[in-house]
């Protein structure tokens, strides 16, 4: 999820008011929602198209593109995208997308966008760790340490997107020093992540010479701590 809950809520509004203002004559809406739409305009391809795909855009983004939800919005698209979709009313196809959206609205509500996020985080970020220990095992310091470093990263970005921040564009250490400064790591975290953030570096520089297996390991069992506390 690279969106805060206010950037989401806004794409939304965004998004219902496109839906919302596609009518067939001028005043009568082509979804039902009280009142006349604010800008009315003749329904056409073009517009269903920005409100399906920002749709579906929208919900890759906060659950990702292995998650049931994503599956089950295309799916129910499929019709729509396929190359014959002449039975196929434009108003179904705004209804699903309005579905899903308030589905997002609900999540949100509920507080359990967060829940649902630190479930995926901690997926994907064990993936990485424990395939990179699989690596280290294979003697692949290079590989491993890439992936090590990534998931690392990963989490630390995830964590502070989880709590509010803009960390998009930032270094680990930007991000780190943001955590810091909201009080979301403690003074010992953020002293070990200096040195992570350096082995981070010559990782990503390729100074293989620089790096050791010890380091790397260090940085999984932090990373596989950090997910336990932060995402589970």
């Amino acid at each position: 999820m690279k969106y805060t809950k206010d950037k989401i809520l806004k794409t939304i509004e965004y998004i219902e008011q496109i839906a919302y203002n596609q009518t067939y004559e001028k005043g009568h809406g082509l979804v039902k929602k009280d009142g006349f739409p604010d800008k009315p305009e003749v329904v056409s391809r073009i517009k269903v198209d920005l409100v399906v795909n920002l749709t579906l855009n929208l919900i890759e983004k906060i659950y990702g593109s292995d998650n049931e939800i994503f599956f089950n919005a295309q799916t129910q698209l499929t019709d729509y995208n396929s190359s014959d979709n002449s039975k196929l009313h434009y108003s179904d196809v705004l209804e699903i997308c309005l579905a899903k959206l308030e589905l997002i609205r609900s999540h949100i509500d509920l507080d359990l966008l967060n829940s649902i996020y630190s479930d995926i985080a901690s997926e994907i970020v064990t993936d990485f760790t424990e395939l990179s220990k699989s690596l280290l095992e294979q003697e692949n310091l290079k590989v491993g340490s890439v992936l090590a470093c990534a998931a690392l990263e990963d989490s630390l970005k995830r964590y502070a997107i989880m709590n509010g921040l803009n960390v998009e564009d930032k270094s680990m250490s930007e991000v780190a020093n943001s955590l810091k400064t909201k009080s979301l790591l403690s003074k010992a975290q953020g002293n070990i992540l200096k040195g992570f953030t350096t082995t981070r570096n010559k990782c990503f520089h390729a100074e293989w010479e620089k790096i050791t297996e010890i380091e790397i390991k260090s940085i999984i069992a932090f990373t596989e701590q950090f997910i336990i506390d932060n995402f589970k």
